[in-house]
């Protein structure tokens, strides 16, 4: 068996096998690499760990970048606000360090200096500083425990703002490419919401006429992304998210909201005594305590990196690796989860809940048609599958072909009429071809199903309903 070896971005130890930690996902480095954390190693690490859902550069644009991923995942409302005891768990010092890390190279890539250890408690990554010329002195990593404890309050772009003005460094139209090459990530994510933040900040920047047009047809087509998308969740809510491995799912806005803007008066950067490290509880003993404890983790990136663990001591269990996979949807890291869900269909090929998470994974990556072929597959194993046949529909009517989608609703309500998404999904693709009398009573199946409900999915098929009644069918139809 390999030795252990110890990860140079969070320190916990890790079997030698493996390339990368299995805890945080940075790189493995050898032994002699290990001796002192390098911080800008780590931020190279940071770059790599955390894509796809983020595209870091070391470049300006990526400071907002690392707002929005922060509200994203974390919220707005933080921690532990204004809490001089709270301190932060095992996964979330491992966030700190490694964006704090990130985001103090950043600055010093940007503007020259140097990092520097506090003289006082040298082995304490908190504490560590970047020097910028002219003697400014940044706290990155304490900024980072600050925003994740204290929530927006603490956003990072005022901080490089705030830099920018002490150095007089100005944004220039030089650094439009950033820009556009975040805009361009997050529309790649299924993020047009936030692409057009980006983009408003490229043109905002002073491009030439040349480069103005194509922006600006760029941003048109991103907030008419973003306008689709906003419709259809508030409408049909085609891609309902999973449920996440922990008990509470992050706070996430609905339209995610674009990353603070610049004009918000920037707060100078202060020093936060350097928190003593939380050593974890003890863990439960046995695997079946120890998932229940994972399930009570409330921090999504915390959660993944513990069923990472609980995957490497326990690799034959299925359930922990399609949790995993879950965490790692909802961290935007799609390509990692598909390797999960691959793994939890092989120990486990008679349950639909792979495939099916499987498939909305690969949709938020842009590959619907091979969703769709991984329902095929699940259906393959789990023929009486009303969940996989629903959701077989859905995505067929994402690539037009509907009457394919229609025969996969009809079979999904004979193999289960009790479950009633997917009437409401029949109901619209039938106002969708015109079918107005089926899709009226498709409609008030599903609304007599749900009763009461108030979700907004349930207020949005009465509207519906409303409207196409009060439109009528054509002649010589009436509805069932």
């Amino acid at each position: 068996m390999a030795e252990p070896v110890k990860c140079a971005a969070c320190g916990r130890a890790f079997n030698a096998a493996f390339k990368r930690c299995p805890f945080c996902n940075a790189p493995a480095l050898s032994p002699a690499a290990l001796t002192r954390i390098d911080l800008s190693a780590v931020a190279e690490q940071a770059i790599a760990a955390n894509r796809p859902l983020l595209s870091l550069e070391f470049h300006p644009a990526a400071v907002a970048a690392l707002d929005a991923f922060f509200e994203l995942t974390w919220g707005t409302e933080g921690k532990a606000p204004q809490d001089d005891a709270w301190q932060p768990a095992a996964g979330q010092r491992n966030v700190i360090i490694s964006f704090g890390a990130f985001l103090g190279e950043l600055l010093r890539r940007e503007f020259g200096g140097a990092w520097k250890d506090d003289p006082a408690q040298p082995d304490n990554p908190y504490a560590a500083q970047v020097v910028l010329p002219g003697g400014v002195v940044v706290f990155p990593i304490s900024k980072v425990f600050r925003r994740l404890q204290n929530g927006r309050e603490e956003v990072f772009e005022p901080l490089h703002q705030l830099v920018r003005q002490k150095l007089g460094a100005q944004a220039t139209s030089a650094e439009i490419p950033g820009w556009l090459r975040q805009a361009k990530h997050f529309e790649g994510v299924g993020r047009p919401d936030l692409a057009v933040a980006f983009y408003e900040r490229a043109l905002a920047l002073g491009p030439s006429p040349a480069q103005r047009t194509p922006i600006e047809e760029q941003l048109a087509t991103a907030r008419e992304k973003a306008h689709v998308a906003e419709s259809e969740a508030e409408a049909a809510a085609v891609d309902e998210a999973p449920r996440p491995p922990a008990a509470a799912a992050p706070r996430v806005p609905a339209a995610g909201g674009p990353p603070p803007a610049p004009g918000r008066p920037p707060e100078p950067p202060a020093t936060l005594p350097a928190p003593t490290p939380v050593t974890a509880p003890p863990s439960a003993s046995g695997p079946a305590a120890r998932l229940a404890e994972i399930e009570q983790i409330e921090d999504v990136g915390q959660a993944v990196e513990a069923y990472a663990r609980f995957n490497a001591e326990h690799p034959e269990l299925a359930e922990p690796w399609r949790e995993r996979g879950v965490g790692l949807t909802m961290l935007g890291r799609g390509e990692e989860a598909l390797a999960c869900f691959d793994r939890a269909a092989e120990l486990e090929p008679g349950e639909p809940k792979s495939y099916d998470h499987k498939a909305v994974t690969l949709t938020r990556l842009g590959r619907v048609e091979d969703a769709v072929r991984t329902l095929d597959e699940g259906l393959r194993h789990c023929p009486g599958s009303g969940t996989l046949l629903m959701r077989r529909g859905v995505f067929l009517t994402r690539l037009d072909r509907n009457e394919e989608a229609m025969r996969a609703f009809d079979e999904a309500i004979r193999v289960d009429p009790q479950y009633p998404e997917t009437w409401a999904f029949k109901g619209d693709l039938e106002q969708r071809l015109g079918r107005v009398a089926e899709a009226i009573a498709s409609l008030r199946h599903y609304l007599a199903v749900k009763g009461d409900s108030q979700e907004k999915r349930v207020l949005a098929a009465r509207r519906q309903l409303q409207a196409l009644e009060e439109a009528g069918p054509p002649p010589g139809r009436r509805p069932a």
